[in-house]
């Protein structure tokens, strides 16, 4: 799930099933109260992200050999391209420069992080991010040309999980660690950080920022990672949200499995309070 405003976001997935083989667009221009279908893609869709009035990428899932492409639509979703591609997250600050990461390296090195300036067409490797701490890029994203934070994670037990913020200033050369806890024989922190597993991250440009947890709910962050907290919509074990997404710091959406449905949620007072306004 992705919002390019208040009004006008895009949904991705594939139909019900084990054994799905394609990929579903939905859109929506009343902020997610009613949903139009859109175009059937050749592969089963797991993420979204927007960028600029009408830019969307979306990732694929295939299994290995199979190169997981990303697909573009440049006009809301109405159509859409395929491009080479082998991120798995990916993030654009407008139409055309963008970051994505994969798994690279050897076994428990972390993601190589990869900058497109063509839209996607093309990928250029910038380095390893993350660490054999928290291995996996669980979230991306970045507010403008050079300003932008990744969430790495590890694995996790119950309610609880290796998790580490990090902040770049300059395109993701450098990156500065703003939060962390590692697990061994005893748990290490720097910061205040997410208790975890996490599984994904928004952040948004004046440094507000959300972690969804599975399990273990929603977390908020007001300075740009270095502290977290819990916060709504999440509730441990109750109310399960992935993913998040904010046009600003106070209008945002939650996609929230809660009561036996799926639900869009939304708030207008930058998250401290959430109402209902899609049941499937």
């Amino acid at each position: 799930m992705a919002f390019w405003d208040a009004g006008h976001g895009i949904l991705v997935g594939s139909p019900p099933g084990d054994n799905a083989k394609q990929g579903i667009v939905a859109t929506t221009v009343d902020g997610g109260r009613t949903w139009k279908i859109g175009p059937v893609l050749e592969m089963p869709l797991v993420r979204v992200t927007t960028s600029d009035v009408n830019d969307a990428w979306a990732t694929a899932a295939c299994e290995a050999p199979c190169r997981p492409p990303l697909f573009h639509s440049a006009d809301g979703g109405m159509t859409w391209r395929t491009l080479g591609s082998d991120v798995s997250i990916a993030t654009f600050a407008d139409s055309v420069h963008g970051w994505g990461t994969s798994s690279g390296g050897t076994a428990g090195d972390g993601e190589q992080l990869f900058e497109t300036h063509d839209g996607g067409v093309s990928w250029k490797p910038v380095g390893l991010v993350c660490g054999r701490a928290w291995p996996e890029a669980a979230g991306l994203r970045f507010v403008g040309d050079r300003h932008g934070w990744i969430v790495c994670s590890g694995e996790g037990s119950g309610t609880m999980g290796p998790n580490a913020t990090f902040e770049t200033a300059d395109g993701g050369r450098k990156w500065r660690l703003r939060s962390s806890v590692t697990f061994s024989e005893a748990a290490i922190r720097v910061g205040r950080p997410p208790s975890g597993p996490v599984v994904g991250a928004f952040f948004l440009r004046s440094g507000q920022a959300w972690v969804w947890q599975g399990r273990s709910g929603t977390e908020a962050s007001r300075d740009g990672g270095a502290t977290w907290g819990q916060s709504p919509p999440g509730k441990p074990e109750e109310v399960f949200v992935d993913p998040m997404w904010f046009v600003s710091d106070r209008v945002g959406f939650a996609l929230v499995f809660a009561d036996g449905a799926t639900q869009l949620w939304t708030t207008t007072d930058g998250g401290s309070t959430w109402r209902a306004v899609h049941r499937w």
